[in-house]
Protein backbone atom coordinates (compact mmCIF):
# COMPACT_ATOMS: atom_id res chain seq x y z
CA UNK A 1 0.00 0.00 0.00
CA UNK A 2 2.56 2.34 1.38
CA UNK A 3 4.42 1.85 -2.50
CA UNK A 4 1.38 2.66 -4.17
CA UNK A 5 1.28 6.18 -2.11
CA UNK A 6 4.75 6.53 -3.45
CA UNK A 7 4.10 5.88 -6.84
CA UNK A 8 1.17 8.36 -6.79
CA UNK A 9 3.46 11.26 -5.37
CA UNK A 10 6.18 10.90 -7.98
CA UNK A 11 3.11 10.81 -11.19
CA UNK A 12 2.16 14.08 -8.70
CA UNK A 13 4.97 15.61 -8.91
CA UNK A 14 5.96 14.82 -12.89
CA UNK A 15 2.48 16.32 -13.21
CA UNK A 16 3.35 19.36 -11.34
CA UNK A 17 6.76 19.37 -12.68
CA UNK A 18 5.55 19.58 -16.51
CA UNK A 19 3.63 22.82 -15.59
CA UNK A 20 -0.19 21.40 -15.94
CA UNK A 21 -0.66 22.35 -12.37
CA UNK A 22 -0.05 25.94 -11.51
CA UNK A 23 1.13 27.01 -8.10
CA UNK A 24 -0.88 29.34 -7.68
CA UNK A 25 -3.58 27.27 -7.40
CA UNK A 26 -3.84 23.08 -7.42
CA UNK A 27 -0.30 23.21 -5.59
CA UNK A 28 -1.16 25.81 -2.99
CA UNK A 29 -4.68 24.13 -2.63
CA UNK A 30 -2.89 20.75 -1.30
CA UNK A 31 -0.91 22.89 0.80
CA UNK A 32 -3.71 24.57 2.45
CA UNK A 33 -5.05 20.50 3.14
CA UNK A 34 -1.67 19.23 4.09
CA UNK A 35 -1.68 21.84 6.50
CA UNK A 36 -4.84 21.74 7.72
CA UNK A 37 -4.20 17.60 8.24
CA UNK A 38 -0.94 18.12 10.14
CA UNK A 39 1.04 16.58 7.51
CA UNK A 40 4.94 18.03 7.71
CA UNK A 41 5.99 15.70 4.97
CA UNK A 42 3.27 16.64 2.72
CA UNK A 43 3.46 20.28 3.35
CA UNK A 44 7.19 20.38 2.69
CA UNK A 45 6.31 18.47 -0.60
CA UNK A 46 3.91 21.10 -1.64
CA UNK A 47 6.45 23.86 -0.99
CA UNK A 48 9.21 22.39 -2.16
CA UNK A 49 6.93 21.80 -5.47
CA UNK A 50 5.74 25.76 -5.66
CA UNK A 51 2.80 26.25 -3.99
CA UNK A 52 2.54 29.60 -2.88
CA UNK A 53 2.66 29.81 1.69
CA UNK A 54 0.09 32.85 1.30
CA UNK A 55 -2.44 31.67 -1.21
CA UNK A 56 -5.65 32.20 0.30
CA UNK A 57 -8.77 30.20 -0.44
CA UNK A 58 -11.66 32.04 -1.46
CA UNK A 59 -12.79 32.04 2.06
CA UNK A 60 -9.49 33.75 2.67
CA UNK A 61 -7.70 30.76 4.55
CA UNK A 62 -4.19 30.44 3.92
CA UNK A 63 -1.98 27.38 4.85
CA UNK A 64 -1.10 29.22 8.12
CA UNK A 65 -4.74 29.52 9.34
CA UNK A 66 -5.45 25.59 8.59
CA UNK A 67 -2.60 24.70 10.51
CA UNK A 68 -3.99 26.72 13.70
CA UNK A 69 -6.02 24.41 16.24
CA UNK A 70 -9.23 26.05 15.66
CA UNK A 71 -9.47 24.40 12.06
CA UNK A 72 -7.22 21.30 12.94
CA UNK A 73 -8.09 19.20 16.18
CA UNK A 74 -6.89 16.71 15.04
CA UNK A 75 -3.34 17.11 14.89
CA UNK A 76 -0.82 17.14 17.67
CA UNK A 77 0.82 20.31 18.69
CA UNK A 78 4.21 19.48 17.71
CA UNK A 79 2.87 18.85 14.31
CA UNK A 80 1.37 21.97 14.24
CA UNK A 81 3.95 24.21 15.48
CA UNK A 82 6.47 22.62 13.25
CA UNK A 83 4.46 23.18 9.95
CA UNK A 84 3.54 26.98 10.92
CA UNK A 85 7.44 27.48 11.74
CA UNK A 86 8.47 25.84 7.96
CA UNK A 87 5.38 28.19 6.91
CA UNK A 88 6.43 31.24 8.20
CA UNK A 89 10.30 30.46 7.12
CA UNK A 90 9.03 30.32 3.55
CA UNK A 91 7.06 33.27 4.02
CA UNK A 92 3.99 33.03 5.03
CA UNK A 93 2.43 35.99 6.96
CA UNK A 94 0.24 36.18 9.95
CA UNK A 95 -0.78 39.69 8.89
CA UNK A 96 -4.88 38.49 8.60
CA UNK A 97 -5.95 35.44 9.85
CA UNK A 98 -9.14 35.13 7.26
CA UNK A 99 -12.07 36.99 6.04
CA UNK A 100 -13.58 36.14 9.40
CA UNK A 101 -10.89 37.83 11.16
Amino acid sequence: MQNWFLLFLMILALYCAVGVASPTGVNSSWLISAARSGDVKLTRFWLAMGAIPNFKTTLGRSAIVAALPAYNSSAKQDERKEIIKLLVSKGATLTKLDSTG
